[in-house]
């Protein structure tokens, strides 16, 4: 495991460095850690009487938190618009709403007469925390009673701290829409729906309604801006639905990205457990800067952070709060051992 070894490297080297140490007041000590960054191990070295150094490594397990998306076909949601009453009167403004007729029952039907699957009209997805960091940290201890510590340093890890996919029993209908979009773009090319070898299967019926349609996907929200492809070819329009569809492998996914290198200050308290000093328990709390905005990656390069409004339900929620955290606030206990 990458992040084991690069744990038992750090406290290696950290390990080697004692046996250069001549002044007997210069101490080692090994510790567990358990808070917002993870679970982890790091070790100490009292440089000086006012400062230790620190390196070690923290892992967050993966838990997994529940969410639901909604299937549909087209832009199948009601939408509102301000457009001008008068050209001549720009304060006049008057709201437009527009409805849309919701297909995805009728096609789901077709679908089921196609393939056997029956496809649901939600997508059940797991999210999940994926984030791990080596820790290279400073404690300065300012005050004469050596309790209280400022600590500043480093978290460095992968930049994926979260993830999104779609759970294992949703690949067979998400293996649908992809047929179904599939024939929706032979459709819109004007190519035969069916092709096996040198025979053809055209209808003109289905091709009209599967255009009329538009394509299947798991509606998210609407575009928060215009959408152009890279020769500048407008994709998608302002408020317009964004509709995810799956990957080649039918999957549905999404990443939560901040930086690799995380800056990090806090203040933080060590007491005594034991008489002797040896046991000590300490307490961090601070903010690990991820370097603005995280992104909230779509498998199709799409930022919910920044191109999607009106997700609704749960899944605003989480986009809200992840998008609110420019810094993460970190809370970390601390139990260590002096070991020479």
């Amino acid at each position: 495991m990458k992040q084991l070894r690069i744990a038992i490297l750090l406290t290696t080297l950290l390990t080697a460095t004692s046996a250069v140490a001549q002044d007997k007041t210069k101490r080692f000590d090994l510790a567990v850690t358990a808070g917002v960054p993870g679970l982890g191990i790091d070790m100490g070295w009292q440089a000086t009487d006012w400062m230790r150094l620190r390196a070690g490594f923290a892992w967050m397990p993966h838990w997994t938190h529940d969410m639901n998306f909604s299937l549909q076909v087209g832009d199948a949601v009601e939408r509102t618009k301000w457009q001008m009453a008068d050209a001549g009167d720009p304060l006049w403004m008057y709201k437009k709403t527009l409805q849309r007729t919701d297909h995805f029952g009728r096609m789901a039907g077709y679908m089921y007469d196609i393939t056997g699957i029956d496809v649901d009209n939600t997508v059940l997805m797991h999210g999940q925390p994926t984030y791990w960091n080596v820790k290279l940290l400073a404690d300065i201890y300012p005050l004469r009673n050596k309790h209280w510590r400022l600590t500043c340093g480093l978290f460095i890890g992968n930049n994926k701290i979260a993830r999104a996919f779609n759970a294992t029993e949703e690949m067979p209908a998400l293996m649908a829409v992809d047929i179904y979009n599939r024939m929706y773009d032979k459709a819109v090319a004007g190519l035969p729906i069916v092709t096996v070898g040198q025979t053809s299967v055209y209808s003109s019926e289905l091709s009209n309604m599967l255009k009329s349609y538009g394509r299947m996907g798991i509606h998210v929200g609407n575009y928060t801006h215009d959408i152009y492809d890279e020769q500048g070819t407008l994709l998608h329009s302002q408020g317009d639905p964004y509709m995810m569809v799956p990957d080649q492998n039918s999957m549905a996914k999404a990443n939560v990205l901040v930086n690799s290198v995380k800056p990090y200050i806090g203040l933080g308290y060590d007491g005594s457990l034991t008489k002797d000093g040896r046991w000590t328990i300490g307490i961090d709390a601070g903010i690990m800067l991820w370097g603005g905005t995280p992104k909230i990656q779509t498998h199709d390069g799409t930022d919910l952070a920044t191109d999607v409004e009106d997700i609704g339900g749960k899944v605003e929620d989480y986009v809200k709060l992840i998008k609110g955290f420019k810094v993460l606030p970190s809370v970390e206990l601390r139990l260590s051992r002096k070991i020479f």
